[in-house]
């Protein structure tokens, strides 16, 4: 890259089709990430579906965390009989239509998109401390640190979206 061009520069299409592909990952995560942590809490055997009694636990479970969905989770496990097993992807789009996803995953996504200011889908001290600043929140690195470590779960000393999704889930 010369010195005039910018990382940011569009006109490259390979970029464009990485940024593509990683818009997909991130909106998936938002949209999806409370969803899949309670899919595979549930999925006991590690089937990687759900069978009838674990999709019912699961359920009650996220009607427990959850009341403001307490009614609808109610309909449902009146109204589906599950015969088979249920695959994530159909899990998901019930627990969609169960909650009515929309706007706050547009918003997780763009306060992600504002830290991770080099666009490499992580996010790391110096970019905390710089976007930080901006608001006028001076953080020294410790401070950038403790934030990072609060996230981190896999110890990388960055905040990648599925980290930054549970933070998000969990407030």
């Amino acid at each position: 890259m010369g010195s005039s061009e910018s990382k940011y520069d569009n006109s490259n299409e390979e970029d464009d089709d990485s940024k593509t592909h990683q818009d997909i990952f991130i909106k998936d995560q938002a949209k999806y990430g409370e969803f899949d942590q309670l899919f595979s809490k549930y999925d006991i055997d590690n089937s990687h579906t759900l069978s009838d009694t674990e999709f019912r636990t699961a359920l009650i479970h996220f009607a427990h965390v959850r009341p403001e969905f307490k009614e609808e989770i109610a309909e449902l496990l009146n109204e589906v009989e599950i015969s088979n097993v249920i695959k994530k992807e159909d899990f998901r789009e019930m627990m969609l239509v169960v909650t009515g996803k929309s706007d706050t995953d547009e918003n997780i996504i763009d306060v992600f998109r504002i830290l991770d200011q080099n666009m490499d889908g992580s996010v790391g001290t110096e970019e905390i401390s710089h976007v930080f600043g901006k608001i006028g929140l001076n953080l020294n690195v410790t401070q950038s640190n403790k934030l990072i470590d609060e996230a981190d779960k896999d110890r990388d000393t960055k905040i990648d979206f599925e980290e930054f999704i549970k933070v998000m889930i969990a407030k």
